[in-house]
């Protein structure tokens, strides 16, 4: 369980992002921001949902917590509060987070069980809290009635943590929102890593989707296998790198606007982070690019120094190449069969088998202009265990990059990893798609 201390902690850093949140908020707002303001026009939308109209409905509210849950089907109230109960205790005493904040009329955070087609769980904001300079807001629930068990306590969990990132960070895009949330319930309870498997099988179908799409309503596994890997590798104690990035991405918003300000946002704290932290002049495309080998080693292909955390999804975490080949006898080249978006990736695997002793791979690479491409060869030996891994170089900004591999002998498999870290006419920003994808070409080469 984590100490008091992370209580204070956590409020330490929310003190200290307020300069740059109020310093970030005034150059995006010009001190008197309008709702057209072009740089909050990526915003995501102030949208104030209304109440279900539950009246009637059986309900059943904690003695300890302010959570009540309101159901069409009594059977499943005790159930659900028990599950709403355990998160809340979870986040807020084992995590250290604050509580999420209550509606004003009701008092409380407010869960509604019932049945809709095509959702299964959302978090809706109810009102935004006029206390305050940094935005709040409190929110209301929604999980599928007809959810039970593991299914059922992990929905609840991921809702209670969406609102609390309300609470604290309610300007948050919706798939960094999903991303957090999944990866941070994974640590709360096991039931959201069965839960969550089908989305990364889906995610690592398409490893070249960029990692956090609000635009593709079914896209969160990317995101969530992103923010799981960054705490697993990353984290002093479970769950706070994901929490910090709530914690140091707090706005401020102009009553009345219809859109959240765009920044600070996760992405920027991430950018601040890692700025030499992997490495001598290291930037978060250095981290996306680490990520993207990453994913190789997700599910069944994990071990125990690469994500051994996700394990759990066995083979529907293993990756999808682009391109799977036998050894090249003869020059081989190939292009990307779908683009790449930013922060996306392509994997092609080369297998070693019949290759002649002491040969080498050459490998020559040009891709679009547009993107920046970062590729690294990968060696793994039959168990599928790593070797070694080394970047194909390219000087500056050009998209070619060149390399000839060798002291292959005890290599069973080569993985060349791409990586699109970015776009050279800015950073990456998840409020910018919807994306753009790029390809490129590859020639390999027996030597």
């Amino acid at each position: 369980m984590v100490s008091k201390a992370c209580h204070s902690t956590l409020a330490l850093v929310v003190t200290a992002s307020l300069a740059l949140t109020r310093s970030v908020g005034a150059d995006d707002a010009g001190g008197h921001a309008t709702e057209d303001d072009t740089s909050r026009e990526h915003g995501k939308w102030v949208d104030l949902t209304p109440r279900p109209a539950a009246a009637g409905w059986p309900s059943a509210c904690s003695f300890r917590r302010a959570l009540c849950v309101h159901s069409t089907n009594v059977s499943v109230l005790t159930e659900a509060l028990a599950d709403a109960e355990r998160a809340w205790d979870e986040a807020t005493f084992s995590l250290g987070l604050p509580p999420p904040l209550p509606a004003h009329d009701t008092g409380a955070l407010d869960l509604y069980l019932d049945a809709r087609p095509g959702v299964l769980e959302e978090t809706d904001l109810f009102e935004r809290d006029p206390r305050g300079g940094l935005d709040r807001a409190s929110t209301f629930a929604r999980v599928d009635v007809r959810l039970r068990g593991c299914s059922l306590e992990a929905a609840i969990t991921r809702r209670v943590l969406a609102a609390i990132v309300y609470g604290v960070a309610p300007a948050t895009d919706s798939a960094t929102l999903d991303g957090t949330t999944s990866a941070l319930a994974r640590l709360m309870t096991p039931c959201a890593l069965s839960s969550d498997t089908p989305a990364i099988g889906v995610a690592q179908r398409h490893p070249e989707s960029a990692i956090v799409d609000s635009t593709d309503k079914t896209g969160s596994g990317s995101a969530s296998l992103f923010f799981g890997w960054l705490d697993d590798a990353f984290a002093q104690s479970p769950g706070s790198t994901i929490i910090a990035t709530w914690a140091l991405s707090p706005t401020v918003t102009p009553r009345g606007a219809a859109r959240w300000a765009i920044k600070p946002d996760t992405f920027d704290v991430l950018r601040e982070s890692f700025k030499s932290a992997l490495f001598e002049r290291s930037t978060i495309e250095d981290l996306f690019a680490d990520f993207g080998v990453a994913r190789v080693f997700v599910g069944s292909a994990a071990d125990e120094t690469h994500f051994l955390e996700s394990r759990g999804f066995g083979d529907a975490g293993k990756i999808t190449p682009a391109w799977d080949i036998p050894w090249p006898d003869k020059p081989r080249r190939l292009v990307a069969p779908v683009g790449i978006q930013p922060t996306g990736t392509s994997v092609i695997a080369i297998h070693r088998e019949g290759a002649a002793p002491s040969s080498r791979l050459r490998i020559e690479t040009d891709w679009e202009q547009l993107m920046r491409l970062r590729w690294v060869a990968v060696k793994l030996d039959a168990r599928g265990k790593e070797l070694a891994r080394i970047p194909v170089t390219a000087a500056g900004n050009a998209t070619h990059a060149a390399l000839t591999l060798g002291e292959l002998d005890n290599t069973s498999t080569v993985l060349l990893v791409g990586t699109n870290v970015g776009e050279w006419f800015g950073p990456y920003d998840p409020n910018a798609a919807p994306w753009e994808s790029h390809g490129y070409m590859i020639t390999l080469a027996n030597e």
